[in-house]
């Protein structure tokens, strides 16, 4: 017996000490491979000391392997000042300085990352996660940890599903409220695959000042999908601007005026029903020439038309139909200024009426009134490069000017003074949309020289209204929103640091690196 007993003894401890060697062999292999292209990147950066924020976006086969690649990142970020956020997404965006941009589309298999040096001040970053909302469940709470005392500078948001990210933007518009300056808010809605439900598609990781409410990694530490959105606050020194573009182009003869409006109730579900716009009636008082100009002129007669009448006005104007076909709506300010509409998807056009839903637009209270201006509208690649261009520019000339009365960082002249920029474009833009690869980077990088960035290709954008549409413009402090075909970017920048010595020429751009 005794023998017996001592056998199974040694028998045990030979099995536990072999399952113990395949856990921590597996533990320390989990994430090898990943830790190994780490490395391999981070050779190429000039990684500033903390704190900063790490942002990793990865797509095609890499999606499934997110989380081993948050841990190589944490196992050489180890301080507890570095915050590492990030995703999944269908297609990578990524220039670093004095180099020629390049994108992934069609999901390729790719990693992009982006080391951004922070204020050194301890409230700096904060951040707050929104479940998912499931119907007819109990609803999970908001981890809400955004600091009261921070002001915030830039906000980002990153979702993997609608209503949580939805939920999060009206969270980060409620916060930005609360800056001092203005309050940049980015983001976008991140997924790829063919099943973007069968692995986790955001990460976030980082101590939040010993804040034991809130998880060290969301969603999840596994490769489970768990569907939310997460937001993250920065602040201290970074100063940041906001550029947005969709690319809406005026088509048709005239802009007309509403004299005719009525609200109608739709029954949308048994119980439920929404309230939209019936356009029934419009005056013409500004006119184009031809389809290439879009200068108008006042309208010598102001006829009336029907909603039927202005659609085969047209089709006759252009002599083509649109592929995509908006109905733009503006207050009654400038009828001659072919920008700043609400671009509105009709709902129906009959000979009546044209029904709209203005609430999706952030349109005033949600309703065209009569006396508002309206005008079709399509998209226009050309027209979305054109308004990417001057949004850059404009965001580089805001940043300068609120940058005045501090000093520049030494050694350092003005074009080297923006940090660089992170953009969410719409996965449907693109050589699908541009005919060309590297458009929306590239008309960014025609304003602002050499800027490093880093981005994906989005389910959907968010940010604040457009630049050349209604309530946008270089720093326009209108509520930001979920949109859809658009590009949208952040430019960021230092505000006023002072550095001990100007930093070499192989070190220009070690406050915000990418590869």
């Amino acid at each position: 017996e005794n023998d017996e007993a001592g056998l199974v003894r040694r028998s045990s401890s030979l099995i536990a000490r072999f399952l113990l060697r395949r856990v921590l062999r597996r533990n320390v292999l989990d994430y090898a491979k990943e830790l190994e292209v780490v490395d391999k990147m981070l050779k190429t950066l000039s990684v500033p000391s903390p704190p900063h924020l790490v942002l990793i976006f990865v797509s095609g086969k890499w999606s499934n392997r997110l989380i081993q690649i948050r841990k190589a990142l944490r196992f050489r970020f180890n301080s507890n000042k570095t915050v590492i956020a990030g995703g999944a997404s269908r297609g990578l965006i990524c220039a670093r300085a004095n180099a020629q941009p390049f994108e992934l589309e069609s999901e390729d298999s790719g990693i992009v990352l982006a080391v951004i040096r922070l204020a050194q001040t301890e409230d700096c970053v904060s951040m707050a996660y929104v479940p998912c909302r499931i119907p007819h469940a109990l609803d999970e709470p908001v981890i809400n940890a955004l600091s009261k005392t921070m002001n915030p500078r830039l906000i980002l948001v990153l979702g993997n599903e609608y209503r949580a990210s939805v939920e999060a933007v009206t969270l980060a518009n409620e916060y930005a409220n609360t800056a001092i300056q203005y309050c940049a808010i980015s983001g976008g809605i991140l997924g790829c695959g063919k099943d973007p439900d069968s692995t986790c598609q955001i990460i976030l990781d980082g101590p939040l000042q010993n804040n034991d409410a809130f998880p060290r990694v969301l969603p999840s530490d596994s490769n489970s999908f768990i569907p939310g959105a997460i937001v993250l606050a920065l602040g201290g020194q970074l100063e940041a601007v906001s550029a947005g573009s969709r690319g809406a182009k005026l088509v048709g003869p005239f802009v007309y005026k509403i004299s005719q409006v009525e609200q109608r109730q739709i029954a949308v579900c048994p119980g439920h029903s929404i309230l939209l716009d019936s356009i029934k009636k419009f005056q013409c008082v500004a006119q184009r020439s031809y389809p290439e100009d879009e200068t108008l002129s006042p309208c010598e007669f102001q006829e009336y038309r029907t909603s039927y009448e202005t659609v085969r006005e047209l089709l006759r104007f252009e002599r083509t139909t649109p592929r995509t076909i908006l109905l733009g709506v503006k207050p009654n300010n400038n009828a001659l200024n072919p920008n700043g509409f609400a671009l509105l998807i009709p709902q129906s056009v009959d000979e009546d009426s044209i029904i709209v839903d203005a609430s999706k637009a952030k349109y005033r209270d949600g309703h065209v009134a009569t006396g508002d201006l309206v005008a079709w509208h399509t998209l226009s690649a050309e027209a979305s490069r054109t308004e990417l261009r001057l949004a850059a520019r404009a965001c580089r000339e805001h940043l300068m000017l609120g940058s005045a009365q501090s000093p520049l960082r030494q050694g350092l002249d003005e074009s080297l003074s923006v940090l660089g920029g992170i953009v969410f474009s719409c996965c449907g833009r693109g050589r699908n949309f541009h005919g060309r690869e590297l458009a929306d980077s590239s008309a960014i990088r025609s304003a602002i020289p050499d800027i490093p960035l880093i981005g994906i290709f989005a389910n959907a954008e968010i940010g604040p209204p457009l630049f050349n549409e209604w309530s946008g413009g270089p720093s326009t402090r209108a509520p930001a929103k979920c949109d859809g075909y658009t590009c949208q970017a952040s430019i960021l920048r230092l505000d006023g640091v002072i550095i001990d010595h100007p930093p070499s020429d192989d070190n220009d751009d070690q406050t915000f690196v990418t590869t």
